[in-house]
């Protein structure tokens, strides 16, 4: 079956990731990543993540799901970002980047 692009779903997925990228960054002040990755990176990701992406979080080791590898580092919070979108990992969670004891370092 073949996947189909949904333009509103898709913006609306970015326009939320974007929103968490910039209070991620707000909230880790001064040991801010680099925002400016990420939100480059914000539609692409949101496209692969809301359209594209076979997965399922209640199945992490099924194996006809798909991989996502970033390569590009220094945007780690479009993925934070549009894994808590997904809800792959939760919303408060976010708000602990770049702190002590957070998963997100």
């Amino acid at each position: 079956m073949e996947k189909t692009f949904n333009l509103k779903k898709s913006s609306e997925f970015s326009f939320n990731v974007r929103k968490k990228i910039l209070e991620m960054s707000f909230n880790a002040g001064s040991a801010s990543a680099h925002i400016g990755g990420a939100l480059s990176s914000s539609d692409i990701i949101s496209v692969i993540f809301s359209d594209f992406l076979k997965y399922d979080k209640n199945k992490t080791t099924w194996k006809e799901r798909d991989r996502f590898i970033l390569s590009k580092g220094h945007a780690c919070l479009v993925l934070y970002s549009a894994l808590a979108e997904k809800g792959i990992i939760k919303k408060k969670e976010l708000a602990t980047f770049e702190k002590n004891n957070s998963n997100l370092l």
